[in-house]
């Protein structure tokens, strides 16, 4: 029935009937029945690619709603595992595959599977970390921060920043710079009315700024600048969100030392600031 349904699940065809909302039972069930089986299977991996490639063609709600329906029944803590295990395991040979999975892992996390998927999200992240920052990982990690940390609510978010600003060495900071400017520049202020996701943001800020020091001087310019355009929307997000003294008084820190680190490297960059 498996290979019988390849067409079903064609991409356009899913697609479709996804936001339709019109799905067969068939193909839920195809979904049902790949999820069960483990990660090494092909069904499942299948199921994993199948999901992946729809997710930019329909709306968002049309597809979490999809998720939530294959998954309904099924142990969503054992596919959240197996979907770790098949990550950790592809990253080097099949890095096509492991980002599909993170897309995946994202789409479970907007459908509310979030402490599971934080679970696997630090599991992976600390993995990742604790080998060398070549491409492949600092690519991983970066689709870790532009996806499925962002679904996740702050109170878990902020764990993993932590861990990410606990790595060191200058290979780290480009995935560092990622994450700050995805939570810096997203439209949702949100966050920010958590104490702990905010400590944990500008603690971040202040491990990618220790790491310039390190830097060629144009590389250290071209991260200052990235930086500081960052510090501008965080720092206008916060405005949002609390009193202007308030926003003063924790940004400060991260403030002062953009403006001491300019100066060394005699930058210019214009961005607003506290103080």
């Amino acid at each position: 029935m498996v290979s019988a349904l390849t067409s079903i699940v064609e991409p356009s065809a899913l697609a479709s009937c996804v936001k339709n909302a019109s799905c067969s039972r068939e193909v839920v069930e195809w979904f049902k029945g790949g999820f069960s089986q483990s990660y090494s299977s092909r069904v499942f991996q299948d199921a994993v690619r199948s999901l992946c490639s729809i997710k930019p063609l329909v709306g968002l709600e049309e597809y979490a709603g999809f998720i939530k329906r294959v998954t309904l029944g099924v142990d969503a803590r054992r596919v959240i595992g197996e979907l770790e295990l098949m990550i950790s395991s592809s990253i080097e040979g099949d890095p096509s595959l492991a980002s599909c999975g993170i897309v995946v892992l994202e789409s479970l996390a907007e459908a509310g599977f979030h402490e599971g998927v934080y679970t696997a999200l630090s599991r992976l992240v600390v993995k990742m970390l604790s080998g060398k920052p070549d491409s492949r990982v600092t690519d991983f990690l970066k689709d870790v921060v532009r996806g499925p940390l962002q679904a996740l609510p702050p109170v878990f978010s902020s764990r993993i920043l932590r861990v990410l600003a606990n790595a060191r060495g200058a290979g780290w900071l480009p995935v560092k710079v990622e994450a700050i400017k995805e939570l810096s520049l997203n439209e949702d202020s949100g966050s920010l009315l958590h104490a702990e996701f905010t400590e944990a943001l500008l603690n971040l800020f202040n491990s990618a700024l220790d790491e310039l020091p390190a830097l060629s001087l144009d590389e250290a310019a071209s991260y200052y600048a990235e930086l500081a355009t960052a510090f501008t929307h965080l720092y206008k997000k916060c405005l949002s969100a609390h009193p202007l003294d308030y926003c003063s008084s924790i940004l400060s820190r991260v403030s002062e030392r953009l403006a001491a680190i300019g100066g060394r490297l005699n930058i210019i960059v214009y961005f607003d600031s506290p103080g």
